[in-house]
C-alpha cells in the first residue's frame, strides 16, 4: 500500500485541494458562527452556556456585557482546549454557540459605546 504524500506526483493537486477544503470549511463556520449571531437572545441563550451571567446589583449595561465577554471568553478557551485534546466532552456546536454568543455580546457592546458618544456629541453641541 502507498502513501498519498504531497511531494511527488501530483502532490500539488493534493496540496491545492487541501487548501480549498479548508478554507471551504472555514467559510462555512463563519457563516454559522455570523447566522448564530444574529439568531442569539441574551436572555434565552446565555444561561445554558456560561454560569454567573445575571447582572449584579448596581451594574449597568456596559459593565455587565463586558463581565459577560469575560466569561464567555474563558469558555470558549476551555472549549478549544478540549478539542486539541480530543477529549470526550468536546462538543462542536457549543463551541459555535460559544463564538457566536461571544460575536453578539461584543457588537452589543459596540452599539452602546456607539449610542453613549452620539448621545455625548449631541450634548456637547
Amino acid at each position: 500500500m502507498t502513501d498519498i504524500s504531497e511531494k511527488g506526483p501530483g502532490g500539488d493537486a493534493i496540496s491545492a485541494c487541501m487548501k480549498k477544503m479548508r478554507q471551504a470549511a472555514a467559510a462555512s463556520l463563519d457563516a454559522q458562527v455570523k447566522a448564530g449571531a444574529l439568531a442569539y437572545r441574551r436572555e434565552r441563550h446565555l444561561e445554558g452556556l456560561v454560569r454567573g451571567a445575571e447582572a449584579l446589583p448596581g451594574e449597568n449595561e456596559a459593565e455587565h456585557t463586558r463581565r459577560i465577554i469575560g466569561r464567555l471568553r474563558n469558555a470558549l478557551r476551555a472549549e478549544r482546549a478540549r478539542a486539541r485534546a480530543g477529549h470526550w466532552t468536546y462538543d462542536l456546536n457549543r463551541h459555535i454557540a460559544l463564538k457566536a454568543a461571544l460575536t453578539a455580546e461584543c457588537e452589543r457592546l459596540s452599539s452602546h459605546s456607539a449610542e453613549k458618544q452620539s448621545a455625548g456629541a449631541k450634548a456637547g453641541a
